[in-house]
């Protein structure tokens, strides 16, 4: 059987992420996604396995990293200080979802585009 406990987090989105993929804290892993499924009001939820003696204090927070610009996703837990601990079968609450990278760069995009035609606007006023 495996070794560790599951918990469980909720995200609006989860694109990239597979089963099998790391959960890491500091960088270092720590467990893996066992399982996603989609949840109440079409919420993703994820479920990990973590490999004990990690003990994750309760206010524990999940968010969805992608290693490098185009590379594979993983979940990222960042301790908090709650003094209790996550039980096997506890579900994180504070999230961040995945950043899908086209709309990152389409957001980008659309920036230097405003930006440019700001510039040519400011130029052609300052022409006499």
């Amino acid at each position: 059987a495996a070794s560790g406990y599951i918990i469980h987090a909720g995200f609006n989105r989860i694109d990239g992420l597979n089963v099998g993929d790391e959960v890491r804290m500091s960088g270092i892993k720590i467990g893996e996604v066992a399982r996603m499924r989609l949840g109440d009001k079409f919420s993703a939820i994820v479920d990990m396995r973590i490999e004990s003696p990690v003990e994750l204090p309760t206010d524990t927070s999940a968010a969805i990293h992608t290693d490098g610009l185009f590379g594979s996703k993983h979940v990222s837990l960042v301790p908090g200080a709650d003094e209790s601990v996550l039980k096997s079968d506890g579900t994180i609450f504070l999230t961040q979802d995945s950043v899908v990278v086209t709309d990152l760069l389409d957001l980008i995009i659309g920036e230097a585009k405003v930006n440019a035609a700001k510039r040519e606007n400011a130029e052609k006023e300052a022409k006499p």
